[in-house]
């Protein structure tokens, strides 16, 4: 991760195969951009737009989304978030 915004952590997972260890990268609290407490559907609307020098923000959610989903594993915030993101695009299309 390039961004000092968030760091490795190493973290503990439940997978339908049973539980694993994998490496994650977590928000750093104590860092000016990150911003808890955004409405979910103001962060919806913010990740349909975002882009950055490695791509845009959907891009991103949509590989964890989408690679979570493979391992079998769920993830409620990042499911919701997603769909919310993608109901965002279908109505501006």
């Amino acid at each position: 991760m390039i961004a000092p915004a968030y760091r490795p952590a190493f973290l503990n997972l439940t997978t339908a195969g049973g539980p694993i260890e994998a490496l994650g990268f977590v928000a750093n609290h104590g860092h000016e951009k990150i911003k808890p407490g955004i409405p979910a559907q103001t962060q919806a609307k913010m990740i349909a737009g975002a882009k950055g020098l490695l791509g845009t923000n959907f891009d991103y959610l949509s590989d964890t989304y989408r690679r979570l989903e493979h391992l079998d594993i769920e993830d409620t915030y990042i499911s919701e978030l997603y769909k919310a993101v993608v109901a965002l695009q279908d109505a501006s299309a």
